[in-house]
């Protein structure tokens, strides 16, 4: 596991192997993994493309990369950009009733949203790094759920609000769906990676 938060290391109970660093400047030996795991990370990073090349060149030929994010493009997405920080640490401990809320090592971390973050963007730019997309899913994530559970009016409102959003863009997508899977799998033909400065 790499992380650039020493708290969230320490806390960390899974991993076997702990490496305090940024995924956007460590790099692996070429064909290292078989899988990568990059699982709401990218949101935060103001350079995932590079992060990503990395990961392309750290896998293996026909080696997985799974990559799980929220969608810039989604309700929850156009609200998080639009606000500052200090409101999503006020809406965790407020709505969601989470005390530790922006303590070091606790959500809600600092969203960035690169452009390249949004699906049809991530899939386009990893495609001449020999990575092809074998699975792609837009899904509800449970902070719906968890809002009606932690406050039955502001959850009424969320989706009152997100209904309302979905007929003004005539329903071209759900923006309730604010969450994204994408298995992308590297190439046996896959370009050498590029040199990163």
């Amino acid at each position: 596991m790499v992380d650039i938060d020493e708290v969230q290391l320490k806390n960390n109970r899974y991993a076997n192997t702990k490496i305090l660093g940024d995924i956007q400047k460590h790099r692996f030996p070429p064909n290292s993994f078989d899988l990568i795991v990059c699982y709401n990370v990218i949101e935060h990073l103001a350079a995932p493309d590079r992060a990503v090349k990395l990961f392309s060149e750290a896998l293996a030929p026909e080696g997985l990369l799974v990559i799980g994010a929220p969608n810039p493009k989604s309700f929850s997405g156009w609200v998080t950009k639009a606000t500052p920080h200090w409101f999503h640490v006020l809406y965790y401990r407020l709505v969601l009733g989470d005390k530790l809320a922006g303590q070091p090592g606790h959500v809600p971390f600092r969203v960035v949203y690169h452009p390249v973050v949004t699906p049809a963007a991530l899939m386009r730019f990893c495609e001449p790094l020999g990575l092809q997309v074998i699975h792609f899913r837009e899904y509800e994530g449970d902070q719906y759920e968890r809002v009606q559970q932690q406050n039955r009016l502001v959850g009424t409102l969320l989706t009152a609000a997100v209904g309302v959003a979905n007929v003004l863009t005539l329903s071209r997508r759900d923006l309730k769906k604010g969450d994204y899977h994408i298995v992308l799998e590297k190439r046996l033909n896959a370009p050498a990676a590029a040199a990163l400065p």
